[in-house]
């Protein structure tokens, strides 16, 4: 090479430098303006930004706006992602300028007009956010606005109603008021039109009332000798029960020896028939009641023993009145009589039995509870009643132990009975007891009373208990030794005492003999039966008792109700 091309190539080299000296100032010119923008943009993220916060902050409906805004923030995002990768190849063109410097300034170029393009983009989205925040800014100032102003009329309206709402009291107030001199009105109208018609209804019906007041008169007449013919009895009765107990022998009667079957002179025919003639036989009856109970009749075992019977015939006759003035007396009429008893320890078991037969005959088994029922029924568990008030009174769980109760007692005869109705000895296993051991313990202790030099009295109950063994045996084919010499001398000492006895009895159909009983329901309820001794020899009574010993005449020295009870 010649020193010519050499000055030359070194005069091109310094027309380069220079030209890559005036390339790096217009760069780094490029560079400035490029971190102008970028401060700019970073001040207009931060005003977009607060622009956001405040938008939030103002209303909940800029939430869509605040989208797009999020939306346009994104493609900042991306701008500045843009531009970092600018930045890189920037920096790699300085890296390699001189490979490269044709490529840079086309790409200084490109870059310059997507800078400029972005410049654009963002003054239109920009304005286009400016004007969204203005109309955001004027929305809210119309909503606040109208807010204000439906505020105003909600207080308007509300006083509106108030003011109406005192209007309507008034006017209700005026109403009701006007209801109520119209009510009086119509109800003046009404009195004086019944006045009215009942004037002329009594101007027409004189003369039926006087007919009827006539027939009146003349059933009240006939009640009046019904309950003059039943005082006469109840006082027949008491004089009868006087009689004996003055003339009696001073002797203490063990209530755990007597067989307490309930005995009256009046016969159930004639209880039947004055019941059956009085109209209002329930009335009649709870009248007489609640005259006992004020009377203090009810420590009178004959007045109870009448009680009885007069209950017992009213079920039969027309069972419990359903009338609520007549339930509401006998109501009245109980709580008083069960605030005279002892429901814990009856003072009588005899009240305790007329109190539960009246309780029976009018319904009113809701007037005790559970545990008064069970006390009370306890009470009269030897009574022939007592089966058919357990089935009532829905006690018959509890029959096991009031049986138990009878045999610590030693009253054996009741306890037999009891067992044999509701065939205890079959149903319940645990039963440690069976009827013949216990008619055997009676037995026993009868045998030795027997024996003994006795009262009147005394002989009497014997040929009672003796009876009430036969009707056991008799009714439940029970089979049972008896000593032929004691009942040889409780028939010789009823021969000497009276030759006839006239006894009411009551049959009921035996579980061992349906047809029996069936029969004997066809014939009646009641039956009198005269019996009349013919005389027995000891040698044909024998000392085993067959199971049928209804051929066997007895007779008892005083007259007797008693009841033959079977399932």
């Amino acid at each position: 090479l010649t020193l010519e091309q050499v000055k030359e190539c070194e005069k091109r080299f310094k027309m380069k430098a220079l030209e890559l000296a005036s390339k790096e100032k217009d760069l780094r010119g490029v560079r400035e303006s490029i971190e102008v923008y970028d401060s700019e943009l970073e001040v207009k993220q931060k005003m977009v930004q607060s622009l956001n916060d405040e938008i939030d902050s103002k209303s909940k409906e800029s939430r869509e706006i605040k989208r797009v805004i999020e939306q346009q923030t994104s493609e900042l995002v991306v701008m500045q992602k843009q531009l970092g990768s600018i930045r890189s190849s920037c920096e790699m063109e300085e890296r390699d300028k001189e490979k490269e410097l044709g490529l840079l300034k086309k790409q200084i170029e490109s870059e310059e007009k997507k800078l400029l393009q972005l410049k654009r983009e963002k003054e239109v989205v920009t304005g286009i956010k400016k004007k969204d925040l203005e109309l955001t800014l004027s929305k809210i100032e119309e909503s606040s606005q109208q807010l204000a102003d439906v505020n105003h009329q909600l207080e308007s309206q509300r006083r509106q109603l108030e003011m109406q709402s005192v209007e309507q009291v008034s006017k209700r107030m005026e109403f009701e008021s006007l209801r109520e001199s119209s009510k009086r009105l119509v109800f003046d109208l009404g009195v004086k039109e019944k006045r009215f018609q009942e004037l002329n209804n009594l101007i027409k019906i004189s003369g039926e009332q006087l007919n009827l007041k006539s027939k009146e008169l003349e059933e009240i007449e006939r009640e009046l000798k019904l309950k003059r013919r039943l005082r006469q009895m109840s006082t027949v009765l008491v004089n009868r029960e006087k009689q004996p107990q003055q003339n009696a022998e001073e002797e203490p009667e063990p209530i755990d020896t007597l067989m307490p079957e309930i005995s009256a002179s009046l016969t159930r025919h004639e209880v039947s028939s004055v019941l059956r003639a009085t109209p209002n036989r329930a009335g009649f009856v709870l009248e007489q009641v609640q005259d006992g109970i004020r009377q203090g009749s009810t420590s009178q075992d004959t007045f109870l023993e009448t009680l009885v019977l007069i209950f017992e015939e009213l079920v039969k006759i027309q069972g419990p009145d359903e009338s609520q003035l007549l339930q509401l007396q006998a109501r009245e009429v109980a709580t008083l009589w069960k605030e005279r008893i002892t429901i814990e320890a009856p003072k009588s078991t005899l009240e305790a039995l007329a109190f539960l037969l009246f309780i029976i005959a009018y319904g009113l088994k809701t007037l005790i509870n559970e545990e008064e029922t069970a006390l009370l029924a306890s009470s009269i568990a030897q009574y022939g009643q007592a089966p058919r008030l357990f089935g009532y009174l829905s006690l018959n769980p509890k029959i096991r132990e009031f049986v138990e109760e009878l045999i610590k007692k030693s009253l054996y005869i009741p306890a037999v009975r009891l067992i044999c109705l509701v065939n205890l000895d079959k149903e319940d296993k645990e039963v440690s007891f069976s009827p013949s051991e216990l008619l055997k313990k009676e037995i026993t202790t009868f045998r030795r009373s027997a024996l003994e030099n006795r009262s009147t009295q005394a002989k009497e109950r014997d040929g009672g208990r003796l009876r009430a063994i036969l009707e056991l045996v008799a009714d439940y084919k029970l089979k049972i030794d008896l000593p032929g010499d004691l009942i040889a001398k409780l028939m010789v000492e009823g021969e000497r005492s009276a030759p006839v006895a006239h006894c009411s009895v009551i049959h009921v159909a035996s579980s061992s003999n349906p047809r029996a009983g069936l029969k004997k329901k066809q014939l009646g309820q009641t039956k009198t039966v005269l019996v009349k001794h013919t005389g027995v020899k000891q040698e044909n009574l024998g000392t085993t008792l067959p199971a049928d010993v209804k051929s066997i005449k007895l007779r008892a020295s005083s007259s007797r109700t008693y009841q033959r009870r079977g399932n």
